[in-house]
């Protein structure tokens, strides 16, 4: 084979060489499914064509060397991507997996904020109002409430009246030892276990604290139960903690 023609030879190959390369990377990318195993054995055989036929040429010879090194190391490294591959350690896949993880959570934190419903712990509350969001939060529904119960925890509304007048709208306080504890999931131990992760909560959220009682939830709760499990077939009723537009709620559900 004449000089010009092994020179020829070359440049086809290193070009052959260049496409593989560009589609084990887009199947190392999930472009492609399947490997391009037949294209490279087809130029492995090729590549061993080349080095029996080199010419007595050390020019030519350094090119034939050349290719033959980044064939070697082009293929040491597609085996091993492609064994990560089949493994499920390729970083690319992990990362891919980790996204689709936060995704689902996030649709998930959605999905639960859009069913929290608001407590307001002091000032003048709509009961009813609170108790139809309540029970639309556990249908998943869109509430219907009027549009003075909005649909998340919000932060304490301030009453602009005298501080007598508010004195006079709060309800005496009630002794520890006559209120009553009801059956199920809120005992007043669930309650304690609720208001304190409300509490946690709104703290991590950097949320205020300082108008929050336990005695206040503890009573709204109570009065909500009956109405929520007269919709719902005596169903035990409990609370959970979910964040919605950046500000924690309360998202009622229900069990057996």
């Amino acid at each position: 084979m004449k000089n010009s023609e092994y020179d020829a030879w070359l440049s086809e190959v290193s070009g052959r060489l260049d496409r593989l390369k560009a589609k084990y990377e887009q199947y190392f990318q999930g472009i492609e499914r399947t490997p391009p195993g037949d294209e490279r054995d087809k130029l492995a055989r090729v590549v061993r064509d080349l080095r029996r036929a080199q010419p007595n040429n050390t020019a030519l010879k350094f090119r034939y060397q050349t290719l033959k090194q980044r064939w070697v190391t082009l293929g040491t490294y597609w085996d091993r991507i492609t064994r990560q591959i089949e493994e499920g350690t390729y970083y690319r896949d992990v990362q891919r997996a980790r996204r689709r993880k936060k995704k689902q959570e996030e649709r998930t934190q959605i999905a639960e904020a859009k069913q929290a419903f608001e407590l307001d712990l002091e000032g003048s509350v709509d009961l009813d109002a609170e108790v139809a969001l309540a029970i639309d939060a556990i249908a998943g529904r869109k509430s219907k409430a009027p549009a003075t119960a909005t649909a998340v925890f919000s932060r304490p509304r301030r009453s602009t009246a005298p501080p007598e007048e508010r004195r006079k709208r709060r309800p005496p306080a009630v002794p520890a030892a006559a209120r009553g504890r009801p059956s199920g999931p809120l005992d007043e131990n669930r309650m304690r276990k609720i208001y304190d992760a409300y509490v946690a909560a709104r703290r991590r959220n950097n949320e205020s604290v300082d108008n929050l009682r336990f005695e206040t939830m503890e009573r709204r709760l109570k009065k909500m139960v009956p109405k929520l499990q007269q919709k719902h077939g005596k169903a035990n009723i409990d609370f959970k903690i979910v964040l919605k537009n950046g500000k924690v709620g309360l998202k009622p559900v229900t069990s057996d």
